[in-house]
């Protein structure tokens, strides 16, 4: 069985998420050695959100402000 990740990322609102997007190709189709169940940030519409919908992969916002709960 692979290991299963999930990335957490912050990006920015207006971009970001060039490293998750590299993570979840070369999970993909280069080392097929893990796989990416899922995203979570905290830019509801950035740049991780849109590479996340392109790519198929679930993505899971959390807004501030964070606590224990």
């Amino acid at each position: 069985m692979k290991p299963r990740i999930l990335v957490f990322a912050s990006g920015s609102a207006e971009g970001g998420g060039s490293g998750f997007e590299e993570l979840v190709l070369n999970s993909l189709f280069i080392s097929r050695k893990t796989e990416v169940i899922g995203v979570v940030s905290n830019h509801q519409d950035g740049g991780v959100r849109k590479r996340a919908d392109r790519l198929g992969i679930p993505f899971i916002y959390f807004d501030t402000p964070w606590t224990a709960e």
